[in-house]
Order: C-alpha cells, then structure tokens, then sequence
C-alpha cells in the first residue's frame, strides 16, 4: 500500500499507524447495519408504492371530470 505525503513530508491521516490486519471498532460496534439496510429497501419501496398508488388516484378524479 502506498503512504501518501503532504507538501512537508509528513504522512497524510498517520498511514504509518494503521494496522491493516485490524477491524476498525465501528465495524465491531455496528454489527446490525445489514438489518437496518433491509429496513431501507423495504421503506423505500413501500414509499414507491404509497406514492404510485396518490398519483394513480390523482389521475383517475382528474380524468373522471
């Protein structure tokens, strides 16, 4: 992996004190995140069709005029 430097010469975020064989502790700390992306998906796609379902509404009393 390549160190990256600034302008001085110094290492950029500490490269040289990152243990790449270590998990971060957020990693650790948040091991339910794929559950909450579940929850995502499944808000979002109920939102598309709650959102489908106005607009079709909104389509049928414009056209029933």
């Amino acid at each position: 992996m390549e160190e990256k430097e600034d302008e001085h010469g110094n290492k950029i975020n500490n490269a040289e004190d990152v243990d790449p064989n270590k998990v971060p502790e957020t990693v650790v700390k948040e091991k339910d995140d794929q559950p909450a992306a579940n929850n995502l998906k499944r808000t979002i796609i109920i939102a598309i069709i709650v959102l489908a379902i106005i607009y079709f509404i909104y389509e049928l009393v414009l056209k029933g005029q």
